[in-house]
């Protein structure tokens, strides 16, 4: 028997804003991230009242991020705006108590599948990563994966 499961309105606008199907030329980047940013504002108000909706909701959104990757002619704005939705998500998981660890190792595990540079792993070689994830367990994950 099929789970009969309301879809979430965030992740109808998160949908919307992504306009799958439509290629988003350089000139109209900047439009096409102030739409994107305006669902981000939502997601982030949900940190405080429900945190496992919030992260599933930035989870959500990431993902929908990169697979839109080749059809943005991106100068930089999409790829501010993906690094900014992974420190909403982090700040999300730290509201809800997960362990930073695990924060840390799924963090790791994008930047694994990073073709398009969003999360560059230099700086961590350096240990110069300010992310909020939890005294040092970056730094000491990123050591052991890198």
């Amino acid at each position: 028997m099929p789970i009969d499961r309301k879809r979430d309105p965030i992740e109808t606008a998160i949908e919307s804003a992504l306009q799958p199907g439509h290629f988003i030329p350089w000139d109209q980047e900047s439009s096409f991230v102030a739409g994107l940013e305006a669902v981000e504002r939502d997601i982030a108000a949900l940190a405080d009242s429900d945190p496992v909706r919030s992260v599933r909701l930035y989870e959500a959104f990431i993902a929908g991020c990169f697979l839109k990757s080749d059809s943005v002619h991106s100068e930089w704005e999409f790829g501010r705006f993906i690094v900014e939705l992974a420190c909403g998500w982090i700040l999300a998981r730290q509201t809800g108590g997960a362990d930073p660890g695990e924060t840390a190792q799924t963090l790791l595990s994008w930047m694994d599948r990073d073709d398009y540079g969003f999360f560059p792993r230099s700086r961590l070689r350096r240990g110069e990563s300010s992310a909020p994830i939890g005294p040092g367990s970056f730094r000491e994950t990123g050591a052991r994966s890198i």
